[in-house]
């Protein structure tokens, strides 16, 4: 039943959104997921829940990242459970796209639970809401087995927090390497 709501999520999605979500293959072609990357990330937007042990994992592995890598995080906490708390996470989305700040990305992250649990993120508001947000979304909700719509709408969708602390980390140290890379050659 849950993956029967979901499918027509996913089918009201695409026929009603056809400016900025279509299906290609298996894979959902967003306007979010359109957006370029900028080389490095360092000015981060995160939507979680303040008590969170997924924000824990996170942000431990962004501060004690190897590479010494320094980051400016501001937070945008809310409740990331519960269908009918969705409006909550995308008011966050708006108070983030108010801000006026230069973000470059947003990251929406959620520890495991119960599949119940990730319901909020497979919402109709939450996902017409990621797919056309115009700042990069990377997710890091639930774990392995869970993908859900906002995953399937945002920019980067990763497993866990921790996964999306590394991609960030990784993701700039590929910008470091190239850097080097071309100082050698000159």
């Amino acid at each position: 039943l849950l993956e029967q709501q979901k499918q027509a999520t996913l089918n009201r999605l695409l026929a009603e959104n056809p400016e900025f979500i279509r299906k290609v293959g298996d894979r959902y072609v967003t306007k979010n997921n359109l957006l370029p990357l900028k080389p490095v990330l360092q000015r981060i937007a995160v939507v979680t829940s303040s008590n969170s042990a997924g924000y824990q994992d996170f942000k431990h592995t962004l501060d004690n990242n190897r590479f010494g890598y320094r980051f400016i995080v501001d937070n945008y906490f809310t409740v990331v459970q519960g269908e009918t708390n969705a409006e909550l996470v995308q008011q966050r989305l708006i108070d983030i796209f108010n801000a006026g700040k230069d973000y470059d990305a947003v990251i929406m992250i959620r520890g495991g639970g119960a599949q119940t649990d990730f319901l909020i993120f497979d919402t109709y508001r939450l996902g017409r809401t990621v797919a056309r947000f115009p700042i990069p979304i990377i997710t890091g909700i639930g774990h392995q087995k869970n993908e859900t719509i906002v995953d399937q709408m945002a920019h980067s969708p990763v497993k866990t927090p921790t996964k999306a602390a590394e991609f960030i980390i990784a993701h700039n140290k590929a910008f470091e390497d190239d850097v080097t890379n071309m100082q050698k050659s000159i």
